[in-house]
């Protein structure tokens, strides 16, 4: 399968059965290596490094009204590292990705419990949206912005899907993909690993 289309929206693949609760790190990336690796590889290259590995857990929340969903869901729209960062990261269509992001869900991921939003294509537009304004200083954007970072929004608000699938499932994708920390409107957490995987 060609990269561009293996990675325009993200690619959900069932590698672990989770029997009994979370696995321990060493045993779940044994068990999928042999999986997970050849992806990574087609898309990294050889050699690439496990650069973080961390908890992802999205607690209940039903205090919150529709509006306030929505602006949590604005502020948060993000690339991640290194990207987040970058006015321009990438030409637009052109160059190589240096981070590929697993997550993998320790729980279902359901558009109820707050499944990550992703937009498709993102990826290629070779720039990190524009933060919200409250956000700039965090995310490194220029100052009075408020039109850009709008159309952004936009953009990202009509396209962007939640990613959803059982527990087990792992979830692939580009850190150039635009996406946004969800709500969870149900009364258990949802839970997962988040893994940034870098190229040399």
């Amino acid at each position: 399968m060609p990269k561009d289309s293996l990675f325009s929206l993200y690619c959900s693949l069932r590698f672990v059965e989770l029997d009994g609760g979370p696995q321990l790190l060493g045993e779940v990336l044994e068990r999928t290596d042999d999986r997970l690796s050849p992806i990574l590889e087609a898309v990294l290259g050889k050699g690439f490094y496990l650069g973080s590995f961390q908890s992802l857990t999205l607690d209940p929340d039903d205090t919150l009204g529709l509006a306030q969903r929505n602006l949590q869901l604005k502020e948060s729209l993000h690339a991640d590292y290194p990207f987040y960062s970058a006015e321009q990261s990438l030409p637009a269509g052109k160059g190589s990705p240096f981070t590929i992001q697993c997550i993998w869900f320790l729980t279902d991921f359901t558009a109820e419990n707050g499944g990550t939003p992703l937009l498709r294509g993102s990826h290629r537009l070779g720039r990190p949206p524009i933060p919200a304004p409250t956000d700039r200083s965090a995310r490194g954007s220029a100052a009075g912005d408020e039109a850009r970072h709008a159309q952004d929004w936009a953009a990202f608000e009509r396209g962007a899907r939640p990613a959803t699938g059982s527990a087990g499932d792992v979830l692939v994708y580009l850190g150039q993909c635009w996406h946004a920390v969800n709500v969870n409107t149900t009364t258990t957490p949802r839970v997962g690993k988040l893994s940034t995987n870098v190229a040399i």
